[in-house]
């Protein structure tokens, strides 16, 4: 699977020939650079979900399209676990049995910063162990997205996990 992403012109620059290796320390980033990253990011992601459906097809776990509030429901019982109030669960699950099926697309499964390169002026990903597992768009934007926060310069008082600034009655709330 990696090696038919790699030779693939349009996904050949994304999905670097590598094998091991280490990341340093990342930077605090300002929210504009923070927010630019992440869009970059999450388009190149994006980029390689729809390619890599076409490419590789037989991936698909099943040729029909997924129901939203039936692969969400384990992650709102994880959600209710942690505190997230009952109204905005009940929001959020409204929202998701509203919502039609959608396309299956193979996600990396396991996009956070740590699978983030930064090389020679483009971004990478890194490890694809657990590439197309998981079929339901959006996955990786909203895994990246949750573990990202961390990245983004705050002050001391801030909570720094994802799930404590879901809960917190300020700025980030919102965004979370």
């Amino acid at each position: 699977m990696l090696q038919a992403l790699q030779r693939d012109p349009e996904l050949s620059g994304l999905v670097p020939r590598a094998h091991g290796g280490r990341c340093g320390d990342v930077p605090r980033l300002s929210q504009r650079n923070w927010a630019a990253s992440m869009g970059e990011i999450l388009a190149m992601a994006r980029r390689l979900s729809t390619r890599a459906t076409l490419l590789l097809p037989h991936l698909l776990a099943d040729p029909r399209p997924v129901a939203l509030h039936e692969a969400a429901a384990g992650g709102l019982t994880e959600l209710a676990a942690a505190g997230l109030g009952d109204s905005l669960l009940r929001l959020v699950n409204a929202g998701l049995q509203r919502a039609d099926p959608v396309p299956r697309l193979l996600q990396h499964g396991d996009l956070w910063p740590g699978n983030v390169l930064w090389h020679q002026g483009t971004w990478r990903l890194l490890d694809f162990e657990i590439f197309g597992r998981i079929q339901v768009p959006l996955y990786d934007v909203c895994h990246f997205v949750r573990t990202c926060w961390s990245l983004r310069e705050h002050g001391s008082e801030e909570p720094t996990a994802w799930v404590d600034r879901v809960l917190w009655d300020a700025r980030d709330a919102q965004p979370c």
